[in-house]
């Protein structure tokens, strides 16, 4: 083995200690799912069962409440298919997504693929969903078909050629009983300003509601531009508009969450340590439409890197 790749090892190695020691500090992580969320890092390929040079990419997002994980991975599709196929099929996969991620796939020849898996807490119980997705960037026109003739497509096509938005960055689809897709729209503009007039437009045509001020305050003080607008489908209908954003500080966050009523778990700031990340790579605020579940959420998404910190300890205290 060479000493690049004995490197690469030792880091994705790491990685994934940390992203498993973190759980400790999350509640919503009941002890049934530990097998499931082994699983689906197991299925992630490590540095040798990928093309030399090539790595896989992880990120894990957390909800400012900590009331939701995600962790997702992706990278080149030599290494991800065969590995992501046969967790896919351990999930019962069925036949029609199958087809589907063929098709797709076949269609799109994308360069960036892999899964994820997301701990979210429902109204009653705690619930684990996991699925698939692309992660290069498409034009849109690629994935109009995959919404039928329904409501969410006649809104995504006319917002997206009235805002002059027409690439996206990830498409993901979950798996099982209730399928759900998600596009990710990359929001052009060189100016910070300009894109997030775009990002309104988006809530204001997809979401049903206005961007708050208070949220375009927030936003506004992101380092660089570099936003992107998501809209979930479910059944046809969009249930979920949210904006990332370039990394902002956690100070911002907390007023963010503050003045949408939401709760900041300081957790989040020791979880982001644990993972080796200095802060957030990006933060997402979230509308939500389905029917009895109206309302706002933020979500932190963190890189997790090899790099030692101190206050990675803490966590475990």
């Amino acid at each position: 083995m060479s000493n690049q790749l004995e490197s690469n090892l030792s880091q994705a190695l790491s990685i994934r200690l940390k992203m498993q020691v973190s759980l400790s500090q999350l509640p919503i992580v009941e002890e049934w799912m530990d097998i499931h969320l082994t699983r689906w890092l197991e299925s992630v390929p490590l540095p040798p069962e990928l093309p030399m040079g090539h790595l896989a990419h992880f990120n894990v997002t957390i909800a400012a409440d900590l009331s939701q994980l995600r962790w997702a991975a992706y990278g080149n599709p030599t290494g991800f298919i065969p590995k992501m196929t046969e967790y896919l099929a351990a999930c019962k996969m069925s036949p029609a997504d199958v087809q589907l991620l063929d098709e797709l796939g076949n269609r799109l020849e994308p360069r960036s693929v892999g899964s994820w898996i997301d701990v979210s807490r429902g109204e009653m119980t705690t619930k684990m969903t996991t699925g698939w997705h692309f992660c290069d960037e498409h034009p849109f026109a690629g994935f109009e078909s995959l919404f039928g003739d329904h409501e969410a497509r006649q809104k995504l096509v006319a917002w997206s050629r009235d805002a002059g938005v027409d690439r996206v960055c990830r498409f993901a689809q979950s798996i099982g009983e209730k399928v759900s897709s998600e596009v990710e729209f990359t929001i052009p503009g060189v100016a910070i300003d300009d894109q997030l007039s775009r990002v309104s437009s988006a809530f204001d045509a997809l979401s049903g509601a206005p961007l708050p001020e208070y949220a375009i305050a927030a936003l506004s003080s992101a380092v660089s531009p570099g936003f992107a607008v998501t809209a979930r489908i479910e059944q046809g209908t969009i249930t979920r508009v949210s904006v990332l954003s370039p990394g902002l500080g956690n100070d911002v966050i907390a007023q963010l969450c503050g003045d949408a009523g939401i709760e900041f778990d300081r957790t989040v700031v020791k979880l982001q340590a644990a993972l080796g990340a200095d802060g957030a790579d990006r933060v997402e605020y979230i509308h939500t439409r389905i029917p009895g579940a109206i309302g706002q959420h933020v979500a932190i998404h963190v890189i997790p890197t090899d790099a030692d910190s101190s206050a990675a300890g803490e966590i475990m205290n």
